[in-house]
């Protein structure tokens, strides 16, 4: 679990300077601002590499986040990023070691960091609105990249929850189809949000089919569903198989290449266990391809299965970026019982 400094009463933090007004941040994505000196840089960049810098197969590696070392030279530049990591050790004597010390002057609150090796404190709007800050201390550079791995996962949730909601927000503001959200509530027995450039290609309750597309580049969601009642979750070979009997229906022949990355696990898909499975679909009459994301569960309060597939076809470009999109899209899903809870 994070390691956080709760006692900021006793913390000298000159630079928390707070005002009424705080100017928007800004952010290049996936981009995060790592502030430290340069010899603190050489020792925290592999393992917040490790951390931020996941590869995706898309099929070429692309990372979730990149690192952008920032200098003295360009602090004023960066206060006002999105997302900014401050790392220093009590014995860091550079520009922005000085600045941490700063924060932790205190003898009480050092002593601490001595003991139990570092702290990590998270803020939220603290230069600007909208802007995480993540703050790494630690006694010496050893422990510094010691804390960077203990709490790896808090780092990386503390950033990506936080661009999931920012995306939610952009992506739906002033741009949704609340018409045929609440259609498919309807027929269907379940929702969820579709942003205004995508359209229904196929329409299907009867089958248990609704496949949504957009252009410029191509990507498209799909939810597939059928009676159940079974206990276990879908095995990959399920996963696979009923995906490509799907697009020999519906896609021209699309298939998972199951001899190139192609990976599975168990998750949770909106608080229930589900498996994720991700990899490339292929079409080799077309000559054509790209990754996809897929969420199999089960809905024993509906005595449903569910498939919700997405995927990118974007020969030339990144194709994360859409694929993030979709995901977040994917996750306003909701059934019947589920809104049914909310409005009570």
């Amino acid at each position: 679990m994070m390691k956080k400094l709760f006692i900021l009463a006793a913390l000298s933090i000159t630079i928390f300077t707070g005002c009424d007004f705080k100017p928007r941040s800004w952010w290049q994505e996936p981009g995060i601002a790592v502030m430290a000196d340069s010899t603190d840089w050489a020792a925290v960049n592999g393992p917040l590499r490790l951390v931020f810098g996941r590869a995706i197969r898309t099929p070429q590696p692309e990372s979730m986040y990149t690192l952008i070392h920032v200098k003295k030279s360009d602090f004023e530049r960066y206060l006002r990023f999105k997302y900014i990591i401050l790392a220093a050790t009590l014995e860091s004597e550079g520009f922005f070691g000085k600045l941490v010390n700063q924060m932790v002057a205190d003898s009480t609150v050092r002593q601490r960091i001595q003991d139990d090796g570092g702290f990590v404190l998270t803020r939220v709007n603290q230069w600007a609105r909208r802007q995480c800050l993540i703050i790494l201390v630690a006694a010496h550079r050893s422990a510094l990249e010691q804390l960077i791995e203990t709490d790896r996962e808090a780092l990386f949730t503390f950033i990506d929850n936080d661009f999931r909601v920012f995306l939610e927000k952009d992506m739906f503001f002033r741009r949704e189809q609340e018409d045929v959200s609440e259609r498919l509530l309807r027929t269907c027995g379940w929702t969820i949000r579709i942003q205004k450039d995508f359209y229904v290609l196929r329409e299907e309750p009867a089958e248990g089919f609704v496949w949504f597309r957009r252009l410029y580049p191509e990507r498209w969601v799909f939810v597939r569903w059928m009676e159940d009642t079974q206990e276990e979750l879908p095995s990959l070979e399920w996963v696979v198989e009923e995906r490509n009997r799907i697009a020999r229906e519906y896609y021209s022949g699309d298939v998972v290449d199951e001899d190139n990355y192609l990976y599975s696990r168990n998750a949770t898909f909106r608080d229930r266990p589900a498996v994720l499975t991700t990899g490339l679909w292929k079409n080799d009459s077309l000559e054509i391809g790209g990754p996809f994301r897929n969420y199999s569960f089960l809905d024993k309060m509906a005595g449903r299965r569910y498939m919700i597939d997405m995927a990118v076809y974007a020969p030339g470009k990144d194709k994360l970026p859409y694929l993030r999109r979709l995901d977040v899209m994917t996750h306003t899903f909701r059934t019947l019982f589920e809104t049914k809870d909310a409005s009570d």
